[in-house]
């Protein structure tokens, strides 16, 4: 968490971001904005496309037989992962 929200940079999300109006279509990525989960649009129905900043964060599933310690969490301090 400590790594991602709250730290004032953007991120981009692997995970799509659409919503269709009256008049077009907008398509683009999630991304994290300093302390919210949100979405930005890059490029819509009718030909407009959008630019913007970001960086990336990759984003993994655990299986539910993964165990994450319940300590750490920061980057001196890293969380474990064990079975």
């Amino acid at each position: 968490y400590e790594l991602v929200f709250g730290t004032g940079t953007y991120y981009w999300l692997a995970s799509r971001y659409a919503n269709c109006g009256t008049g077009d279509a907008g398509f683009g990525l999630r991304r994290v904005a300093s302390a919210h989960l949100g979405g930005y649009y890059l490029f819509y129905s009718n030909g407009t496309a959008l630019s913007n900043y970001g960086f990336v964060r990759p984003v993994v599933s655990l299986g539910s037989d993964i165990q994450i310690s319940s300590t750490g969490g920061t980057a001196d301090s890293p969380r474990t992962l064990s079975k």
